[in-house]
């Protein structure tokens, strides 16, 4: 499995049975924070696929060597405030649907 990255409306929306992973980058590259987000009806194949490619997205991207990591696991229902607001500040809604996506399930 690959990650796929969101376009459009697709962007802010969550799905209790898909995995998604988010990068956020802030000030100019210093610090690089990659939240894990796993829906609550979401297969261990996603969880797995997720889990290995967080582990290369550091290279995969070129992201700043001497920048600060964090790497933040996220449950569906427990979302920190950071997260949330990343999407907040872009006018983009963050919502968390149930069941597959529209392309059914991954």
């Amino acid at each position: 499995g690959t990650l796929v990255a969101l376009e459009g409306a697709d962007v802010g929306v969550f799905r209790s049975s898909e995995m998604y992973v988010v990068l956020f980058v802030c000030k100019m590259g210093s610090l690089n924070i990659v939240y894990t987000w796993e829906g609550q009806q979401a297969l261990l194949s996603s969880r797995t696929v997720a889990g290995l490619r967080v582990q290369s997205l550091k290279d995969d991207l070129s992201l700043k060597k001497d920048s600060a990591q964090h790497q933040i696991y996220v449950m569906q229902g427990a979302e920190p405030p950071l997260l949330v607001s990343m999407f907040a500040v872009r006018s983009i809604p963050f919502v968390v649907c149930r069941g597959p996506s529209r392309k059914g399930y991954l």
